[in-house]
């Protein structure tokens, strides 16, 4: 499915709008900014929870664990030693990686096999915080915007 990602700078609490490829509303994110962690809500269009997201309080380099239910299904987290592939994806749904360039908002993520089940891409030039996501309609939908969602915090605080 496809989903149009729009960073609303303006209002404070609503950090993001997701639409669909039919421009309805489906998710939007809740940002708050705590001095012990960001705690990131992922909304479906009535408001109720689907996804938390909480950044790890006591971590060297960022990380982020993500919650449906109260339940971890999974962690993005940065890696110091690696240079190439610099973000690790893992879930209850399997271990994913990057390629691309993030900070551009283009990039593929892609499952243990090799699959790409997640593209990213801008259209805009310079790049700005309004791009589209692919996502294969086999994987959790929400799950994988989490993981755009968390991508996109963590270059914004390298690039501050």
């Amino acid at each position: 499915m496809r989903y149009y990602v729009k960073e609303n700078l303006i209002a404070y609490g609503d950090k993001y709008i997701i639409k669909d490829e039919m421009g309805n509303k489906r998710y939007q994110v809740s940002e708050k900014l705590l001095n012990i962690g960001n705690k990131i809500k992922l909304l479906d269009n009535n408001g109720k929870e689907v996804i938390q997201i909480n950044q790890a309080r006591r971590s060297a380099l960022p990380e982020y664990k993500i919650l449906m239910n109260s339940k971890e299904i999974g962690q993005v987290k940065k890696n110091f030693a690696s240079i190439t592939n610099n973000l690790s994806i893992k879930s209850i749904y399997g271990v994913y990686r990057l390629e691309g360039e993030l900070i551009n908002h283009n990039f593929t993520i892609l499952d243990d096999l090799g699959n790409n089940v997640v593209s990213v891409s801008s259209n805009t030039l310079p790049p700005e915080d309004n791009y589209f996501v692919d996502i294969d309609d086999n994987i959790n939908q929400a799950f994988m915007l989490a993981v755009i969602i968390i991508i996109d915090a963590i270059t914004h605080n390298e690039n501050k």
